[in-house]
């Protein structure tokens, strides 16, 4: 982590140096840019590490419900309620279009994903 932040130090410098004394803007524009992104990355990776260790110390009921795409589905699968988010979706990706007269009595064509969080997790954001 610090040598990022040294190699966007030492970029900053350089930038100035050929700035002030060889009157380089084009160098030295170029130079700051590459400083920011590496410092920027710096950040990032500080912020995951940081995050990391709070994980690895102290895991919250949050941090093992969405610890994987699986993991969240099997808790909301979990939930003891009547109609969730995925029942909407799958009313109007398949049901809406769908020939089929009486899907309860008679096996549906699209059983894998009925009443299915793991498929719901799976869709595209259209909000």
């Amino acid at each position: 982590m610090t040598g990022y932040k040294t190699q966007a130090k030492n970029l900053q410098t350089e930038a100035a140096y050929q700035r002030n004394r060889f009157s380089r803007f084009t160098l030295a524009e170029e130079l700051e840019n590459a400083a920011d992104s590496i410092a920027a990355l710096a950040a990032i990776i500080e912020l995951q590490q940081v995050e990391q260790e709070r994980k690895a110390q102290r895991p919250t009921n949050f941090d093992r419900v969405t610890a994987s795409p699986e993991a969240l589905a099997e808790f909301l699968d979990s939930l003891p309620i009547m109609d969730g988010p995925w029942d909407d979706a799958f009313q109007r990706t398949f049901c809406d279009a769908c020939q089929a007269e009486d899907c309860d009595t008679a096996p549906c064509p699209h059983e894998a994903e009925r009443n299915s969080p793991a498929w719901w997790l799976g869709l595209e954001v259209t909000k």
